[in-house]
Parts: structure tokens; sequence; C-alpha cells
């Protein structure tokens, strides 16, 4: 929440600076992208990993300033800086593999009903880039958010990873995980009417760095709530 709270600080800073420099009609473009998100891995396959899917949701965030093409603005580039965070709920701790590229398997929590929640919780730090398409509706004194569709492209850093482990006694979090890529990326999209858009993304970099590890490549699916 603290790097949250500080990413909105430093657009609210911006849009001050930019109106004491007389850029109002810069500014009307910019918008907050924010929407609960589903994430899973795509192509895993250790039996030995239970998922529990139902219960994987995070969030997207995004503070963009959109480039409008033309005098029409329907099209335009939304540039800017985002928060994202996936939740995975599952049956394993540690996220260390053998040399075969499996999970360890005395690291597995083998009776569901001895635990209340283990997840692996990763937070990145993003640029999002979008080429977005944005029809308005209404007169020409006031205009609302029409159909709406974008591809993008989203690049970030990992900032925090760490497993919470929770029992009806205790609560266990680690935080020392060597083999997390930092690196997330991958192309993204929304299509929506209004302030609401149906919005997904995949991952061509595997959640985990170690080359004998089969790709774990995240997907995310969710609904954004936004101007643009």
């Amino acid at each position: 929440m603290k790097k949250i709270s500080a990413l909105l600080l430093c657009f609210l800073a911006l849009q001050n600076y930019a109106f004491s420099q007389g850029f109002s009609a810069t500014l009307k473009h910019s918008s907050i992208q924010i929407g609960p998100t589903y994430s899973n891995w795509s192509n895993y396959n250790d039996e030995k990993i239970d998922m529990r899917e139902t219960s994987n949701l995070g969030f997207d965030l995004a503070l963009t300033q959109r480039f409008p093409f033309g005098k029409k603005e329907i099209t335009g580039l939304n540039v800017g800086l985002g928060v994202s965070n996936v939740n995975l709920h599952t049956n394993f701790r540690t996220w260390e593999f053998d040399e075969d590229g499996a999970v360890l398997g005395n690291h597995i929590l083998m009776d569901p009903d001895k635990y209340l929640k283990n997840k692996l919780s990763l937070t990145y730090i993003e640029i999002p880039l979008e080429l977005s398409f944005a029809a308005k509706r209404g007169d020409s004194t006031k205009t609302k958010p029409g159909f709406k569709f974008a591809l993008g492209w989203r690049t970030g850093i990992c900032v925090d990873a760490h497993n919470k482990y929770k029992t009806e006694d205790a609560i266990d979090k680690r935080k020392d995980f060597d083999n997390i890529n930092r690196l997330r990326y991958g192309p993204t999209v929304r299509i929506g009417f209004g302030m609401f858009s149906i919005y997904g993304r995949y991952d061509l970099s595997s959640t985990f760095k170690a080359t004998n590890v089969p790709n774990y490549n995240l997907y995310s699916a969710g609904i954004i709530f936004s101007g643009y």
C-alpha cells in the first residue's frame, strides 16, 4: 500500500505542476485505470501443485496520459506508470525446484485442512503503453466515453515477492526468494463501453528465472474502470 500511495502522490504532483505551467488542455487526457484481476499460470504442469484458483485475486492500476492523434482525438497513445499485484494460492511454500525443474516435494503442504491460507504474492511497478481507440457519445457541449478498444504492452519490475502461510495459530511470511524473475512483460488488451472495460494480459516472461524450470507464464483477466 505504501508503494501505491507513493505512486498516487507522484501523479498528483505532476498534475499540480502541469496546471501551474498552463497545461490544462493536456491534463484533460489524464486517466486512472484500476480494477480487480484474476491470475494463473498458463502452462504449469506439475501434478504436485494444487492451485486454489478461485482465490487468485489481485489488481492492476495505471495512471496514464493520453496523446491523441488528430483533432477528433478518437485514436491515441496512452503512456503512464502502473502497479500490478498477483496472488497465487497453492499448496507449495518455498518455490524451490530440483535439477529437473520439478518443485521440491518436501516443501509441499499435504493436508489442506491444517492451514487457512498459503499464497505467493507478487507486486510490480510497471510502464504501460497502449494504442487506443476511444469514441465519445453525447452532444458537443457534454460528451461521455463510448466504445473503446486498446492494444498495449506492459513492462514491469518486481518490487515485492513473498509467500504468506497462515494457520489458526500463526502467520509466517517468507521473502528471501532468489529465483524470482524481476522482469515482467507482455501484451495487454482492453475492450469496453463507457467507464468499464474487460481487460486481459499475458506474460511472455516466466515468473521464475531458473534455467531448468519450465516457463511459468502468468495470464490475468479482469474488469478495469477507466476514462479512456
